[in-house]
Order: C-alpha cells, then structure tokens, then sequence
C-alpha cells in the first residue's frame, strides 16, 4: 500500500487525534519514537507505511512466537467464525473443552482446571480471585494479603497494577493502592537489594518472603504471585534454589503459589513453562500472550485440582469470574492453531537452542565492552545491561536520556526491540534462524558500539 508523505503524515494525526497512545508521552512518540504505522509482517520481520521493515527483536510484546503471517491460524478462526462464531460463558464450546484439555496435558504437574479470558491483566486478576475464593472457602476467610516482587510486572487492570513492582511513578496517579499488598525483594544478582553475592547470600530474597509472612501474621497471606522470570526487572533469572524455596515457604504456611506466565509460557524460555526449569509446580499458573501468538486475543488461569475442588466446593456458587470473551471459540480455535505449529516445528526446542545461542554469541561479543555490564537471560528472554561504570555498576544519569538513545539507535539499526531503563530486551520470535540470530548480533554489536562513541565511552 503505498502512500506519499502528506498521506502518511495525516495518519499520524489522525492517531495522535484519536488513540491513546500507552505509557510514553505523547511528545515522546512525535519527537523521539516517530511514531510508526505497521502494515505488514512476514516471518520475524515488519514493515511500517513508509516501507522500511525492521526485525521485529521484541516479538510486539514478546508474544508473537510463531511469527508473522501464519494463515493457518486465520484460517482455523475463519471456519470457527462460521460454525459457531461466539457462546455466553455459561455453556462450553468444543473449542473451549479441546484447548482446556491441551493445556491440562502441556502444563506441569497436578494444573488441571481453566478459567479463561482475554488479557494476561485479566489472567493474574482471575488467579488473585481463586486464591481468595479458595480460602474463603477453606474456612480462612482472613487471608488477604498478596506477596509480590519489586520490579515485577503484573498488568494494566487497577487491581493488577498494585501488584505491579515497576513505573511506580505512573502507577502513582492510580493511588491509594490495595493495602493488602507486600513487596520483597526480586532475585535480581546482578544488582542485589542486599548487596550480597550469589550463592553466599543463603537467597535472601527468598528468605524475605517468610520473614514477611511471619512479621505480619501468617493466616492473614492468601498468595506469593511472581512472574517465573521477571521481563520488567531486566531479565534476572532466578538462581536454580530460589524457586524451589519459594514453594517450600508456600506449603508451610498454607499460602498458594501463583506464577505468572503470561510472558514465560509457550517456549519463551526453552521449555513450554518456565516453572519447568526449576521443577516447581505452582497452585495457579497464569497465561496469554504466546498462547494465540497475538493473532487473537486469549488469556487465563489454570489450577491445580486441589484448589479447584475447594474452589467449587460452594454447593450454591462457583468461581466468581464470567469474562464476556472467556472462552471465546473463535480464540480458542486460533489457539489451538498456533499451538500447534509450536509444536509441529519444534519451536519450543528452538528457543532454547537459538536463546542459548544468542546468549553465548552476545557475551562472546560483549563482555568486554566497557559500557556492557551483564548479558543474562533463558531461552529466547534475553537483556543486555548498560552501565555508564563497569566497575561500578553505575547507571547513566538521567540528562543522558538514555534509553532514548538506545531505542533510537536500535530503530536505525533495524530492530524493534524493548528497554527498560538501562536493559536492552530481546525477545524475537520463536521461529527465528541461526543466520537471524547472527544477524541480531550482528545489529547488537553496531548499536552497542554506536552507543559507546556517541556517549564517549
């Protein structure tokens, strides 16, 4: 579709007239970010509508992990559409009872029963309200209180945002917050709230969790929910102990367990869900985003048979959540789909081989750069640090602007690509090539080195 410049421009006005654009400013998006239109996508890459295509180093937002153009999941929602295109949540559809069933199989563990809906925000609420509904239920009514992260990140609903441990400053017009939310600390080593080195810290952060529940009372605590690998705090992958002492804490005080998948889930990180990395099975798990690829929306939250029996043990209510798109059998169809190509071609086990690719080929590249402080990540959920003192860990001063800089840099470069603060995301389709690997490095390695000499560094 081509268009002339004064075209293009009046539909830039037309979205700054008429859509609210999310987080940044604005001023942001007509000065620094040039707002772009996308028209196309084929593969790991997009094109926007003056015709320059980029990698899409982000995946949107780290869900599209079959990639662009896949028709067969059009196709699967089309003859849904035409069968039977929508159902009131209170009666299930084939789709909905085919893609419960495929979930029950790929999760692990005892996660046999769903509740679904149409946003990873609306997943994570679902899952506060079974684990309060399962207490309540349970004869424990006092239980409350929420355990969550630091840095995590856990929605854009106001419930979810006040478990959300990241942009406290935005979430600042939103207040007062819940008052039956704790935060700890996040396993983020590299920058340790304690200032202690891994593994002599005995995980701290973990500790954190138990101390918390005892010093104010454990029969008031109805979850710990954390994020399995925290994408908004830069990607810090949890030493191999942390989760396991994290369930272990949970079991002794009869608090349930809730790790959010929404971006974990689906291959993100070389297994289907992260949790799987460490042997831990959660009491709810949340999922989305991979779920559909993007292609439509899909959401929920799946349980462990205990808790659902006690869930549904009411003999006059059961859960309490009817979402008007939950179970949607036009999305479950596109679900099922894109499930499917995961694991017909072995997606999954790509991204633990290409991550680990990536991962290895960045550091080879990086470590010793002065301006790179750490490179970590699993599987395809990758950040590279920058840091204006390596020794020091030093982040840059905020007149440096610099992850403006660094978005700037990796848009002319040919990527799009996330930033949190002093962390640059990669997140790439799951179906990405080794030569698309390399390539990614390979416009890494620009950037990095741009960045640098702009910074004189």
């Amino acid at each position: 579709m081509e268009k002339d410049a004064n075209e293009i421009e009046k539909l830039r006005e037309k979205v700054f007239k008429h859509i609210f654009l999310p987080m940044r400013s604005v001023k942001w998006y007509q000065e620094v970010g040039r707002l772009k239109i996308l028209v196309k996508g084929e593969g790991i890459r997009v094109t926007d509508i003056e015709g320059n295509t980029y990698i899409d180093g982000a995946a949107a937002w780290q869900y599209g992990a079959v990639g662009h153009g896949r028709t067969e999941i059009g196709d699967a929602i089309k003859k849904q559409m035409e069968v039977l295109a929508f159902a009131a949540p209170e009666y299930a559809n084939l789709r909905e009872i085919e893609l419960a069933e495929k979930l029950a199989e790929l999760t692990p563990g005892g996660l046999t029963k769903v509740s679904f809906c149409n946003s990873g925000s609306e997943s994570v609420e679902t899952a506060m309200k079974i684990a309060k509904q399962y207490h309540v239920l349970n004869g424990q009514p006092r239980r409350h209180k929420i355990i969550t992260r630091r840095g995590s990140y856990h929605g854009a609903t106001w419930a979810t945002m006040n478990l959300t441990g990241v942009y406290r400053n935005a979430l600042s017009f939103f207040e007062p917050a819940m008052p039956q939310v704790v935060r700890v600390s996040n396993p983020y080593c590299y920058r340790c709230d304690f200032k202690l080195t891994y593994p002599s810290c005995d995980l701290l952060c973990a500790q954190e969790i138990e101390k918390v529940i005892l010093a104010e009372d454990p029969e008031t605590f109805s979850a710990v929910v954390g994020d399995t690998v925290s994408h908004s705090n830069y990607v810090a992958v949890p030493p191999p102990e942390y989760w396991p002492m994290v369930r272990t804490i949970c079991d002794k005080y009869g608090v349930l367990l809730i790790n959010d998948e929404v971006i974990c889930g689906f291959g993100r990180t070389g297994k289907w869900f992260a949790c799987s990395h460490w042997d831990v099975v959660p009491d709810i798990m949340t999922f989305a985003k991979g779920i559909t690829s993007g292609y439509i929306p899909c959401a929920g939250a799946i349980a462990t048979t205990k808790v659902a029996k006690v869930v549904e043990s009411s003999e006059e209510l059961g859960l309490i959540n009817f979402p008007t798109w939950g179970g949607n059998p036009n999305s479950c169809a596109g679900a099922l789909a894109n499930i499917a190509i995961i694991e017909r071609e072995k997606l999954v086990g790509n991204s633990a081989t290409q991550g680990n690719y990536m991962l290895e080929g960045l550091k080879d590249r990086f470590s010793n750069y002065p301006i790179v402080g750490d490179i970590r990540g699993i599987g395809l959920l990758l950040g590279v640090e920058m840091v204006a003192d390596k020794k020091t860990k030093a982040l840059f001063p905020p007149e440096v602007k610099f992850p403006f800089r660094a978005f700037a840099k990796l848009e002319s470069e040919g990527i799009l690509a996330r930033d949190f603060e002093s962390t640059i995301l990669l997140t790439p389709p799951l179906c990405i090539t080794k030569s698309d690997t390399d390539e990614i490095i390979n416009i890494m390695d620009r950037v990095v080195t741009g960045l640098a000499k702009d910074l004189g560094i």
